[in-house]
């Protein structure tokens, strides 16, 4: 099955139209690794995914911290009002093909700034991706799709600052990598870090891909 990824449209719509127009590899499920907004109000919020029933496919979307109408309504709504979209904010979904199972599983979740959606502090990211962990340890999770990046020089490390006045500073969650180390999934998905968008990395035996930017279609 193959699984075509992209994530922080932040409202845009010229990538969704060069995949209904000008993508000529097939995929059959569409991933959104968050930020499917940029303002996260209703109506930016419901021209999106109106939008989204246009390419006329199943869509996995993960929230991300600019989806503040997706947070305040919850997937249950969203599911039923999209029934073509299935809504991971910190939940697992299985698709079935032929006879065998792939299991995703979704976590919106950033580290707490200012009054973004979705975020957590670290010592609450950390208790979640714990009991993720546990939950699914003895489970085989083949993708994981996460907004935030797991720390790695080449997708969550940003310059703070200008000119050659500049540092280095490592925003990807530690507890991602954990999940990695412990779950071991075939790929991880995930954006959030324009800098680092279009960027991979191996961690573990697991592919990473930040699709902050452009598209990544992996197959399992």
């Amino acid at each position: 099955m193959k699984f075509l990824c992209l994530s922080d449209l932040h409202g845009g719509k010229s990538r969704l139209q060069k995949i209904k127009f000008g993508l000529k590899e097939k995929y059959d499920v569409l991933i959104i690794a968050g930020d499917l907004t940029e303002m996260g109000t209703r109506e930016e919020t419901e021209e999106m995914l109106n939008y989204l029933s246009w390419l006329e496919k199943k869509i996995i979307l993960i929230p991300g911290n600019h989806d503040f109408y997706l947070q305040k309504v919850g997937s249950k709504e969203i599911e039923k009002e999209y029934p073509f979209i299935t809504m991971l904010e910190n939940d697992k979904f299985s698709i079935k093909e032929n006879e065998k199972y792939i299991n995703i599983y979704g976590f919106a979740w950033t580290e707490e700034y200012f009054d973004f959606a979705y975020t957590k502090t670290l010592k609450e990211l950390n208790k979640m991706t714990a009991e993720i962990i546990d939950e699914c340890k003895n489970e085989n999770i083949d993708i994981i799709v996460a907004h935030n990046p797991p720390s790695h020089k080449n997708l969550s490390y940003v310059r703070q600052g200008y000119g050659e006045c500049y540092q280095e500073e490592d925003i990807g969650l530690c507890c991602i990598n954990n999940m990695i180390t412990i779950l071991k999934p075939k790929y991880l998905i995930c954006g959030h870090i324009h800098e680092n968008g279009g960027k991979s990395a191996v961690i573990e035996n697991t592919q990473v891909y930040n699709v902050a930017n452009g598209i990544k279609i992996i197959e399992v």
